[in-house]
């Protein structure tokens, strides 16, 4: 996702819930962006309890994509973060328990320990794991297998491209519960699902199962009164919010009028006709919008090595970004995700995340 801008859109009683299933993770652009990137829309799976598999998203990419043959983009930035978040241990339990799932001997216990010290040393002392996504202008620009993925719906496997192994795959399964009042979806549980594969014996894999519980969320809200941009059309109100005033890159946030509105139905109704629409209403009507802003606070309790590594609520549950591009100057939008690593312990991570 993008900075903290973006959680000023985090709640609003009968529109779409964020899922806040991550801490401390935060995606930021590139300064060197092409211009012209105008319009963002993000459309979370997690809005929507009734289709946890976001189909509805991906729907409505392959339907809108087919009326406009080009400009749209789509990607899983979150998980692709996460890539090499499993390995990017910092604790020796972490690497006892990666020198049982290689099914070390215990002579090449120093393996594992070389392991971890190698990874750890990516994050250069500044105690981030960094990440780089791109966002592709065009489906043509997708590789083989990405394209293979769309055309049959997304599956929710990721490929752990950083080892270059074509069999390692990463599921991330989380358990759902609501906040009464503020239509948020929070995290709880989380159960990772990786394929390993032997780097000393290529011919043994082994499936491991990481199930990591958070222990409890202190949630505040903050109210920030800003210049958005609002419209209100049929059944959909349109929010406008820059990343910053002095980007021209804004996030609309599409949501049902009604507080009991669902998600879903306002997607399926969405198209280009609609986009326009909402557009030219955007740029006639200005006014100052109060939105709640989240602070999250999470203490992750010992027993299992991601907790211990703190940051088991660094996984997102699969949600995918539709980004709409206007204008000329086409170019590649670089997004960068930084997961912050905390030492084993059984107090919270320091420092807390606003959304």
């Amino acid at each position: 996702m993008g900075g903290a801008e973006i959680g000023d859109c985090a709640s609003r009683k009968g529109a779409f819930g964020i899922g806040l299933t991550y801490d401390r993770f935060e995606m930021t652009f590139n300064s060197t962006m092409a211009p012209g990137w105008l319009y963002l829309i993000v459309l979370i799976a997690c809005a929507s309890s009734s289709d946890l598999d976001n189909t509805f998203s991906i729907e409505l990419f392959r339907q809108t994509y087919l009326r406009e043959q080009r400009n749209f983009v789509i990607a899983p930035p979150v998980i692709r973060a996460s890539f090499g978040l499993l390995y990017q241990v910092a604790n020796r339990p972490v690497t006892g328990e990666l020198q049982r799932v290689m099914q070390l001997a215990p002579d090449k216990f120093q393996a594992a320990v070389d392991l971890k010290d190698s990874l750890k040393s990516m994050v250069k002392g500044r105690e981030h794991f960094e990440t780089r996504c791109k966002m592709f202008r065009d489906q043509v620009e997708l590789s083989e297998k990405f394209s293979a993925l769309f055309l049959g719906y997304f599956k929710p496997e990721v490929e752990f491209s950083s080892l270059d192994d074509q069999h390692a795959v990463i599921t991330v399964t989380p358990k759902d519960y609501r906040m009464r009042y503020y239509d948020l979806k929070l995290s709880s549980d989380f159960r990772l699902n990786a394929l390993f594969r032997n780097q000393f014996d290529p011919q043994k894999t082994e499936n491991k199962v990481f199930k990591a519980l958070n222990g409890y969320w202190m949630t505040s809200f903050m109210r920030q009164s800003a210049h958005f941009g609002i419209a209100r059309l049929d059944k959909i109100i349109a929010l406008e919010m820059h990343y910053s005033w002095s980007s021209e890159l804004t996030m609309m946030v599409i949501m049902p009028a009604e507080e009991e509105g669902v998600l879903s139905e306002v997607v399926q109704r969405f198209d280009l006709a609609t986009y326009h629409a909402i557009d030219r209403a955007l740029r006639q009507r200005y006014m100052e919008v109060s939105m709640p802003k989240v602070t999250l606070e999470g203490n992750v309790p010992l027993g299992v090595p991601l907790a211990k590594m703190g940051v088991v609520s660094a996984f997102l549950h699969n949600g995918f970004d539709l980004y709409r591009y206007r204008g000329s100057g086409l170019g590649v939008i670089e997004q960068r995700g930084s997961v912050v690593v905390a030492e084993g312990g059984s107090g919270a991570p320091n420092g807390t995340s606003e959304y």
